[in-house]
């Protein structure tokens, strides 16, 4: 918009100036991930500065003789840059921590006469990382051995405390503490049914000593404190294999005396079993390599 004045015979002009404008390639950004920021300029104007929570420009980016530069050159490690056109400049934040949450970008240039024009503020969120949890989604495991649950955290921050659930039910936590570095609450210090370490590199580890088929189709989580907030792993189901300890058949006395045109039942009877067991049924004297006469289904 122009608009023009006179007074006492002079002509005065006011002219508006147009701000670049700041985008986002994302409004949220998962840990460890890139975003990129993009500034659109009203016109072709040399440099481009980069401004991060207010402070003085720290980088600046634009073309320069027909190349695309930066300042300095070559930018700090951690950052990239693009010159899409003369008026359209991006800078690329590679790798997102969680000390980026809460920062906030502007670009600015400056006009013909020297003054700076600044872009909107666009403030970055960041999503913390997922733990993950060991084997997953389902594990399976003989009643009587041990199981090993491992949860693992490869984001940026250092995990200090873990919370370990099942079926919802937190069994205790493992907290890395500066006089002990595996330090056990709850249920977890039970030694006769856990053992439990804190392998450093953010992994730690629960093993479950002599799963019990009680715990057939239990979950299990971990939650790990990142920053201020608990975040949890996906679910772990449990699946315990029961063996056959004892099988029997009856009538147990041998030989079985048939009488002609009358039925007689045989009955052969596992003490357990988990899954269901098949049943296959041979007859005369028949060995491993023979086959059955009759299978039922699980």
């Amino acid at each position: 918009m122009r608009r023009t004045f006179r007074i006492s015979n002079v002509l005065c002009k006011e002219v508006t100036t147009q701000n670049p404008k700041l985008v986002a390639d994302k409004v949220i950004v998962a840990e460890n991930s890139s975003l990129t920021l993009t500034c659109i300029l009203p016109r072709a104007v040399v440099p481009t500065a980069w401004l991060r929570n207010g402070l003085g420009s720290i980088l600046r980016t634009g073309f320069l003789e027909g190349k695309c530069v930066s300042d300095p050159s070559p930018l700090p490690e951690g950052f990239n840059y693009a010159c899409v056109n003369a008026t359209l400049t991006t800078l690329t934040i590679l790798r997102v921590n969680l000390s980026h949450d809460g920062d906030r970008w502007q670009c600015s240039v400056n006009t013909d006469g020297g003054v700076s024009t600044f872009s909107n503020n666009i403030t970055i969120h960041v999503q913390a990382q997922q733990p993950i949890l060991q084997p997953a989604p389902t594990t399976t495991v003989m009643e009587g051995q041990n199981l090993t649950l491992v949860c693992s955290y490869t984001g940026s921050v250092t995990i200090t405390d873990v919370i370990w659930n099942e079926n919802g039910r937190s069994l205790g936590v493992m907290r890395v503490l500066p006089a002990n570095p595996c330090a056990l609450y709850s249920d977890l210090r039970n030694t006769s049914e856990y053992s439990s370490q804190c392998r450093g590199n953010n992994v730690f580890a629960v093993t479950i000593i002599r799963v019990n088929r009680s715990r057939n189709n239990t979950f299990w989580n971990c939650e790990m404190l990142v920053g201020e907030t608990y975040v949890s792993t996906l679910k772990t189901s449990i699946q315990v294999n029961v063996s056959i300890n004892d099988l029997q058949i009856s009538p147990t006395f041998d030989p079985v005396l048939l009488i002609v045109n009358q039925r007689t039942t045989f009955k052969c009877t596992s003490d357990f079993g988990s899954p269901s067991p098949s049943i296959f049924w041979f007859k005369d004297n028949a060995t491993e390599e023979a086959t059955s006469i009759l299978q039922l289904p699980r």
